[in-house]
């Protein structure tokens, strides 16, 4: 088709078969469709909105006029469009490194109002005038695909991924983009304009880059969780990061003409964790903490009602877990665990390690609890005193793993909570000091193993354990997977017995079963070695626990 003038009224659809090579106009009136094999001249009107023009490059010497929100061009190509852009009133569109159009808009077209997506089929790619743009509404990308956002009217329900060997440009200015994934390697976050940006990024990985705007004066720096860009001194971008990163992890890379920050180094994975129901297993670098208590470094939340193993080298963190049965090991530090309700087994390490135990929702549960030593604390959530009631029994626990146990009536009927102290018996009882207390509502009996050397621990502990439950308070009924979580292999069979602390690198199991009364009976009733009244089968038993603690790397 050469020159003159075609005209697509509203609603309707054209399909032009041939090479349309005119210097005349085609006009769209509204909600029109315009179909076309390849075009290498003229100009395409588009009024009313919501037009429809889908073509296949090479596109050149097109001129689009009056592209506005609603309106969509759709281009398709032999081979895949792997990237776009929009700059001086042109969008070029790239094959395979090469450029394959060369499409002019109107001067009242901005890069402030234009959104490319290239989708899954096809290799095709969508220009549109974006107006509000909603990172949750965006097409998955393919590897090797970028995504240019022009928009500045950014809404971050969803999180906005970036494909392997792919690129997110921003065009706009931006100030919240939400959650940015990078789900490979040597990804790429483009920022056309980073004053003000600023973004939460994941698994972000060595070989993957955040380029900047042209422009001199940059520098980095960390506050908290934070990688902070200053330009001459100043805040121009910031990003929340994953915990473990600090500002060694990061380089920048001031030359040629658009600056980058590279990611040297990932930050050492210190949590390892296994899924004994679904019979996934992963390593994770956890997050920051995030809660009020002083000296915790990182966290580890997963609250879900499978049988979860935690393990990790890091010092100084808070681990919380779900309603099944789980195993908790720390190492080092002083560390917070709250396995919350279940058949748990929990592994002090060398610090002063406070363990919680809650009642509060009339569960019942059994802790035993593995090195507990001078420093360390029980906490008992859910004790009032006056209404609740304790007591103390010796050889108790699961067969290897019997000590003193803490038996917790906390309507002063019923033994609901038992936890374990392995390896201690009633003569140790002189050096454990029991308090009661109360924090933002939230009563306590709290056991803390002391001695004439580590009085002064109290202290510390009233600070370990006061702010704690405020935020244990905000986590709880929140389901949360670390987002680093991914299956790596299957668990190895059970069928041994934990005989030592394990150490970096080694594999264990462990059974934990635990003979429990038939039905309920009074507590009077119970012999010293039967376990409380439970509202369970016979055999209460803990699955066979593997626990894998993977050297940092």
């Amino acid at each position: 088709m050469n020159d003159g003038l075609l005209t697509v009224g509203v609603g309707d659809a054209v399909y032009l078969s041939g090479n349309y090579s005119g210097a005349g106009t085609i006009a769209m009136a509204g909600n029109a469709t315009l179909d076309m094999v390849s075009v290498s001249g003229g100009t395409i009107a588009l009024a009313g909105g919501g037009n429809m023009i889908s073509l296949t490059p090479p596109a050149t010497g097109l001129t689009l006029d009056g592209l506005a929100t609603g309106d969509m061009l759709m281009l398709y190509n032999t081979t895949p469009l792997t990237s776009a852009r929009y700059a001086a009133g042109h969008l070029y569109l790239y094959s395979n490194g090469q450029q394959a159009s060369d499409i002019a808009t109107s001067s009242d077209l901005t890069a402030d109002t234009l959104l490319i997506v290239p989708t899954v089929t096809g290799g095709a790619l969508t220009v549109a005038a974006a107006g509000p743009l909603d990172t949750a509404a965006l097409p998955a990308l393919q590897p090797a695909e970028r995504l240019i956002i022009g928009t500045s009217d950014v809404t971050n329900a969803g999180t906005l991924h970036i494909a392997d060997v792919g690129a997110v440009e921003f065009q706009g200015t931006v100030a919240q983009a939400g959650t940015i994934a990078f789900d490979g390697t040597h990804g790429s976050l483009i920022l056309d304009h980073p004053p003000g940006f600023h973004a939460t990024l994941a698994n972000m990985q060595p070989g993957d880059t955040i380029t900047l705007a042209p422009g001199t004066g940059y520098a980095l720096g960390y506050a908290g969780s934070a990688l902070e860009v200053l330009q001459n001194g100043i805040l121009a971008a910031s990003f929340t990061l994953d915990s473990g990163y600090d500002l060694t992890n990061f380089s920048l890379d001031p030359s040629g003409l658009a600056p980058s920050i590279g990611l040297t180094a990932a930050p050492t994975q210190t949590f390892s964790y296994a899924d004994n129901t679904s019979q996934v297993t992963a390593a994770s670098h956890g997050e920051a903490y995030t809660g009020p208590a002083a000296g915790l470094a990182g966290q580890f939340i997963h609250i879900t009602p499978d049988n979860v193993n935690v393990a990790t080298a890091a010092p100084s963190v808070f681990i919380r877990t779900g309603a099944g049965d789980d195993a908790v090991q720390v190492t080092s530090g002083d560390n917070v665990i709250d396995a919350s309700t279940g058949s748990n087994f929990l592994v002090g390490g060398t610090g002063h390690d406070t363990f919680f135990v809650d009642t509060t929702g009339g569960q019942t549960l059994w802790d035993s609890i593995v090195n507990f030593h001078a420093g360390d604390a029980l906490t008992i959530w859910g004790y009032s005193p006056g209404v609740s009631s304790h007591g103390w029994a010796d050889g108790l626990g699961a067969a290897g793993y019997t000590g003193l146990t803490l038996q917790i009536k906390p309507t002063g009927a019923l033994v609901a909570a038992q936890a374990t102290l392995v390896g201690l018996t009633s003569a140790d009882l002189s050096s454990l000091m029991v308090q009661t207390g109360e924090v933002g509502g939230n009563s306590y009996l709290s056991i803390i193993h002391t001695s004439a050397a580590s009085e002064p621990l109290l202290a510390p502990l009233a600070r370990r354990i006061g702010k704690v439950p405020r935020q244990r308070e905000h986590r709880v009924g929140h389901q949360r997977i670390d987002a680093v979580v991914e299956p790596l292999h299957r668990l190895v069979p059970p069928g041994h017995v934990l005989e030592r602390r394990l150490k970096l690198g080694q594999v264990a199991h462990l059974d934990h079963d635990v003979p429990v009364a038939h039905a309920a009976q009074p507590e009077a009733q119970l012999g010293p070695r039967d376990p409380p009244a439970m509202h369970q089968p016979a055999l209460a038993q803990m699955p066979h626990i593997g626990i894998q603690l993977l050297a940092e790397h």
